[in-house]
């Protein structure tokens, strides 16, 4: 369990990312898995399962990736799991925000992955990315920062992402996956109507205002 323990929890394992909001790092290619390293930050490989980084320390476990042998890949997903979940509760026990655990399984790799132990161990459905989705708007610029050839098909499987908040000592933190986000904004007026209210953000002047939490 060692291997598993040090890949949890060693520093090549970071993150960096993209665009404001981004929950997911990369689908690793089978040279980054190669190289232990992605733009996004590094990625250990353990009989299948591939392991990253995500935003707020969160951990990403995924199954059936390009390039990673099949073997024991169930075994390494539940000890992974377990390893990763335990390591979080002692945070959320000793009143410290712990870490989201997410497991993303491809499509290819469904039939093959024990969706009733992940449902005992705590583990729910968080949303469904589809094959080619990318992390920019722009398609084109996401390949070339993830310095991917033209001709790369690893963002062509369709995955199905899972997530474990490892404590019961406090509220869950993940948010519900949204395919929309509705906002609202005002403008302020001074009292002779001569002067308005704005906020400054991003280099641009903008109305106040955000995201409502329904």
């Amino acid at each position: 369990a060692s291997s598993w323990e040090a890949a949890l929890t060693g520093g090549s394992l970071t993150f960096k990312s993209f665009h404001d909001g981004q929950i997911v790092p990369p689908r690793p290619t089978p040279a980054q898995i190669s190289t232990k390293a992605t733009a996004a930050g590094g990625v250990e490989s353990l009989f299948g399962l591939t392991v990253q980084k995500g935003p707020y320390g969160a951990l990403w476990l995924r199954t059936g990736c390009n390039g990673v042998p099949k073997k024991a890949e169930s075994h390494a997903l539940r000890l992974c799991a377990q390893l990763a979940i335990q390591q979080q509760s002692k945070l959320g026990e000793n009143g410290k925000i712990p870490a989201v655990v997410w497991i993303g399984v491809s499509e290819p790799a469904m039939a093959t992955t024990d969706l009733s132990w992940m449902r005992q161990a705590g583990f729910k459905f968080h949303h469904y990315r589809p094959a080619d989705h990318v992390q920019t708007e722009d398609a084109a610029a996401d390949q070339a920062k993830r310095g991917l050839p033209a001709d790369d098909l690893s963002l062509g499987v369709p995955e199905y992402v899972y997530y474990c908040w490892p404590t019961d000592k406090m509220a869950d933190m993940v948010h519900s996956y949204a395919t929309s986000i509705e906002g609202v904004a005002g403008l302020p007026l001074s009292p002779d109507g001569n002067r308005v209210l704005l906020v400054h953000e991003r280099g641009n002047w903008a109305m106040a205002g955000g995201a409502v939490d329904p």
